[in-house]
């Protein structure tokens, strides 16, 4: 009977060892989602500010709505007049960041 709860013993020990493995493997790879997400809003970001005013962005943002069904965002249209797309003529490495 001893050696029957020694052998359940060690087959959960096991069964522990591996789902801690794999929770840390699944939270090492959801820390790089979020690292990643978080540098593409953070480009985003920069970039609506650069092209929008404030005030502009919140009249954006007030328009659009989160549609749970579809998992994303319903924008509504909008237009740019008189704006035109402008880069200066600077190399990457020389953007002050």
């Amino acid at each position: 009977m001893n050696f029957i709860l020694r052998n359940k013993l060690k087959y959960f020990e096991s069964e522990i060892r591996d789902l801690r493995y794999e929770n840390d493997r699944d939270k090492e790879e959801m820390i790089g989602t979020i690292k990643e997400l978080t540098k593409e809003n953070k480009l985003l970001t920069g970039i609506s500010r650069v092209v929008l005013s404030e005030n502009e962005l919140k009249k954006i943002t007030e328009m659009c709505i989160w549609k749970e069904d579809y998992d994303e965002w319903r924008i509504q249209p909008f237009s740019f007049k008189e704006k035109k797309l402008d880069f200066p003529s600077i190399k990457p490495h020389q953007c002050n960041i």
